[in-house]
């Protein structure tokens, strides 16, 4: 492929992404990781995204999201998806900023990022906002493995405020969240993700990852 042709796949790429993403937030009406977390401490490039699904205990998400690089120490998430609870299915949208606090390569071997998220999963019957706060922690594995690996693991605290369709505040209920995932450098262009979440509960989820 020759770089006129990738240039073009890149593009074409990034344009169909967008526009599933904002076919999801047009289907809402009002943080990423309202689904998971899929990201690093490190910064994210100008442009990436791709689709994620986790499932649990009763539980199953499935969605598009994307990041993009505001400074060279932050970015900003967005995730946009479907949440089959008990079999009662919600709509999500969710967006979160990250910033880089330190660099594995003078400090410590671990690269660390703080972050807040903002999302609201709603029905026709109920809703939630979620509010959360995070510290986030990777590092790139120094084996000689024919695909980089990037452990990552985060540790938030999260407030869900629940309500009915009027969106009048009912109850809210805060929690501690524990994540952990490896990312797959499969190209320069493309990453996989593999992600653990625990809150009193176990969830598992996988991502693929375009980079623009």
């Amino acid at each position: 492929m020759n770089i006129s042709i990738k240039g073009r796949y890149r593009r074409g790429a990034s344009i169909a992404l967008l526009a599933l993403l904002a076919a999801a937030l047009a289907s809402c009406p009002a943080g990423a990781q309202t689904f998971g977390q899929f990201t690093t401490a490190g910064v994210a490039a100008d442009g990436e995204g791709g689709f994620f699904m986790t499932a649990g205990d009763d539980e199953m998400n499935a969605g598009v999201m994307a990041r993009f690089r505001i400074t060279s120490k932050s970015d900003l998430g967005f995730q946009g998806g479907l949440e089959s609870f008990h079999d009662v299915n919600a709509l999500g949208i969710g967006a979160d900023f990250k910033y880089y606090l330190l660099s594995g390569e003078t400090t410590l071997p671990v690269d660390l990022a703080a972050g807040a998220s903002l999302g609201e999963i709603f029905s026709d019957d109920y809703g939630r906002t979620i509010l959360g706060f995070s510290l986030i922690a990777s590092g790139r594995l120094l084996a000689d493995t024919s695909i980089p690996l990037e452990p990552y693991g985060s540790a938030g605290f999260y407030t869900a405020f629940f309500h009915d369709g009027s969106f009048s505040g009912d109850s809210s209920d805060s929690d501690v969240v524990l994540r952990g995932g490896l990312n797959l450098d499969l190209r320069d262009d493309l990453q996989f993700m593999l992600e653990v979440k625990i809150d009193g509960t176990t969830t598992f989820g996988a991502a693929l990852n375009l980079i623009f």
